[in-house]
């Protein structure tokens, strides 16, 4: 099901296993590549806005809401690498022209694409991997959650309030004030008792090392690792492990003055350089390992 085409793209829901997940896609030039974005763990779709305005049409971009978050449904029965897998590859069926895309991923969303790489490798050109903390697994740790667990979401007696209470984990950036106010306002959802996050906070901790170091064994697509000069997530250690673990070189870098959320704090130098990337150009601020 879609809705007329506005400045934000053609906005489509896909029931997706008794789920609605809702995105839009922004059409690009007639030989645009298809690039599907995926967002972090509490976060949404429009945390792509800011670098997506700086991209232009280069790129025909499909953005939607894992469910669990934002605007997409909720899903009592739980969530997992592989639910949101599958959710990608419907996405990816729906906006794709070819069939299949280059994966940009953000945080969490980087661990769902890892999945979807190595789950569906005939829907992925690419994968991207931004501010995406990978590790080789412990035997004590291996199969242990990872990340923070969720908690209560918190209602708050009007927007403002909310707003105003709004903050991004892990709290650096360097994001404009007007940028994450913009987040905030999206991030919201009323109830009749007043205002709480759309998040469900049952996303959080869905993922281990161990099954992270198996999907990272299994891709066969070309592995880009970005991550923000001021955030300790990527490193030439973690970057030689996925190399290691892909078994074949993989293209890393940093993006300076960048946190982890590199795509609020510099929306325009990630733009130009996963549009160099995507182009198949050797950007500067890359280099390769393994």
């Amino acid at each position: 099901m879609t809705t007329p085409r506005g400045p934000e793209g053609t906005r489509f829901v896909l029931e997706h296993r008794g789920t609605p997940v809702r995105g839009r896609v922004l059409p690009g030039d007639e030989n645009g590549r298809d690039v599907v974005l995926i967002h972090g763990a509490g976060a949404h779709g429009h945390w792509w806005d800011a670098m997506l305005g700086h991209v232009g049409r280069r790129w025909r971009a499909t953005v939607f809401d894992l469910s669990g978050h934002g605007e997409s449904g909720h899903r009592s029965q739980g969530y997992g690498g592989e639910t949101w897998a599958s959710e990608v590859a419907s996405v990816i069926r729906y906006g794709a022209r070819s069939g299949s895309a280059t994966l940009v991923a953000h945080s969490m969303g980087g661990l769902v694409g890892a999945a979807t790489a190595a789950l569906y490798p005939q829907m992925v050109d690419e994968l991207v991997l931004l501010d995406v903390g990978i590790r080789p697994p412990r035997a004590d740790t291996a199969h242990q959650p990872r990340g923070r667990p969720g908690r209560e979401r918190t209602v708050h007696v009007d927007i403002d309030t909310a707003i105003s209470r709004f903050r991004l984990v892990p709290s650096g950036s360097t994001a404009s004030a007007g940028l994450v106010r913009d987040l905030a306002s999206r991030s919201y959802e009323r109830i009749p008792q007043g205002w709480r996050v759309r998040f469900d906070p049952a996303v959080f901790q869905r993922f281990t090392d161990a099954a992270i170091h198996d999907w990272l064994g299994r891709i066969d697509c070309p592995v880009t690792l970005v991550g923000g000069a001021l955030s300790p997530a990527v490193t030439e250690v973690s970057a030689r492990y996925v190399a290691g673990r892909l078994g074949r070189p993989i293209r890393w870098g940093l993006v300076p003055a960048a946190h982890h959320h590199v795509q609020l704090d510099r929306p325009g130098p990630l733009a130009d350089l996963l549009v160099e990337l995507l182009d198949g150009g050797e950007p500067s601020g890359l280099r390769r390992v393994g």
